[in-house]
């Protein structure tokens, strides 16, 4: 699955200046793809939701259907990145978006970011927006969320 351009994944990329190889898909929703796409994309990053229980090491490993991803370029440089999960799924826009997009930024351009400390945005916007101070691990929850955070999906 992927997000076309009438989806979230391409106002993330629009809103850290990155390019969303799928942006071609006039799809309001989350669209079948096939692996042979992706090949023919060749992303430089590949960012999972938390609405599949698939992780970045299934990709690593070509767990998903057995298919074989080694020769994608994210996949290649290790730039294949599981999305936090704070309040909600941050694939949708929600309350901690702002957390959620210094993630995004971070993870599309290491190197533009490498002094943002996410665990301190993210015990400040919590603090100061829900007044919720949050411990090294819950941040660490939010940034490294488990395939589990899927179930029911």
């Amino acid at each position: 699955m992927t997000s076309g351009r009438n989806f979230f994944g391409q106002w993330w990329c629009d809103a850290v200046g990155a390019v969303n190889v799928a942006h071609d898909l006039e799809v309001q929703k989350s669209a079948p793809t096939s692996l042979e796409s992706v090949y023919a994309w060749n992303p430089d990053a590949i960012v999972i939701t938390n609405f599949t229980p698939t992780m970045p090491q299934d990709l690593y490993a070509q767990v998903p259907g057995g298919d074989d991803w080694s020769g994608i370029k994210a996949v290649q440089d290790g730039r294949v990145y599981k999305a936090p999960l704070g309040i909600y799924r941050s694939y949708t826009a929600g309350a901690d978006a702002p957390v959620s997009l210094a993630w995004w930024a971070k993870a599309i351009y290491p190197e533009l970011f490498e002094d943002l400390d996410l665990n301190q945005i993210a015990k400040d916007f919590y603090n100061s927006v829900f007044s919720i101070e949050l411990t090294d691990d819950q941040v660490s929850s939010i940034f490294s969320p488990p395939a589990s955070a899927a179930i029911g999906m």
